[in-house]
C-alpha cells in the first residue's frame, strides 16, 4: 500500500482542493492519506479547509489520518484553557484572526465556539499526535532524540522540527519550511512545509516512491 501525506495548509482551501483532486485519482483502495496539521490561521478559509478534510474522510479510498499541528493546539488552549491571554496570543502571534473571520465569529472564545460547527469541534478535538505505517512515521514537527513518539507529549511533537533521523523508515513532518519553497528529502526525513501560509505552494508526497506534488 502507498501513503499520501500533505504538509501545512494554513487556511488555503483552494490549494487543498486542487491538490486532493490530483492525488485522489492516483490512490488505490487501501492507500492512506495523512495530513500533518496546521490546517488553520494565516490563510483566508480555515473553515473551508476543515470542511474539505471532513468530506475527504468519506471520499478517499483508504484510511485518512489527520494529525494535530501546533496551531490547532494553541486554538484549543485558547478555547478551553481558561486563560484570556492565550486567546490574544493566538490572534496576534499565530495569526488567528483570519480563522475567526472565516467562521463569521464574534470576538472572544465564547463567540467563536457559538459559530463553530459541532463536526468541526469534534474534528479538532479528535486530532492525533502521530501516525505510523509501513512507509513512514508521521508527525507535525519532530520526535526528540532517544524516544519513540508514544513516549512524548504534545509539546515534544508539535514544536521543533529536525532532520537527522536514522530510523528504519523516514520521518515525515511539516511545521517549518526548512527547504524554502521545496520539500526536504533526506534518507531519514521528508519535510513537507513549503510555506503555504506565506505565499508558497502546498506540498504532498506519495510514498514509498517519494514523488512530490504541489498546488
Amino acid at each position: 500500500m502507498r501513503t499520501f501525506a500533505i504538509g501545512d495548509i494554513h487556511g488555503h482551501a483552494v490549494k487543498l482542493a486542487a491538490l486532493l483532486d490530483r492525488l485522489r485519482p492516483l490512490a488505490k483502495p487501501g492507500d492512506s492519506l495523512v495530513l500533518l496539521g496546521d490546517y488553520i490561521d494565516r490563510g483566508p478559509d480555515s473553515r473551508g479547509v476543515i470542511e474539505r478534510i471532513i468530506r475527504e474522510e468519506l471520499q478517499w479510498p483508504g484510511a485518512v489520518a489527520p494529525l494535530m499541528g501546533n496551531h490547532e493546539m494553541v486554538l484549543l488552549a485558547a478555547l478551553f484553557g481558561g486563560r484570556p491571554r492565550t486567546w490574544e496570543d493566538w490572534l496576534q502571534v499565530f495569526e488567528g484572526e483570519p480563522t475567526v473571520r472565516s467562521y463569521g465569529a464574534c470576538a472572544g472564545p465564547e463567540g467563536f465556539l457559538a459559530c463553530l460547527p459541532t463536526s468541526h469541534r469534534r474534528f479538532l478535538e479528535g486530532l492525533r499526535l502521530w501516525h505510523e505505517d509501513e512507509n513512514g512515521l508521521y508527525v507535525h514537527a519532530g520526535i526528540p532524540r532517544g524516544r519513540r513518539p508514544e513516549q512524548c507529549d504534545r509539546r515534544d511533537l508539535l514544536w521543533q522540527a529536525r532532520t537527522d533521523y536514522e530510523w528504519e523508515k523516514p520521518v515525515v513532518f511539516g511545521h517549518q519550511d526548512l527547504g524554502g519553497r521545496e520539500p526536504v528529502s533526506l534518507p531519514g526525513a521528508v519535510g513537507l512545509d513549503t510555506g503555504c501560509g506565506s505565499g508558497g505552494p502546498l506540498t504532498a508526497v506519495m510514498l514509498p516512491e517519494r514523488e512530490f506534488f504541489q498546488a
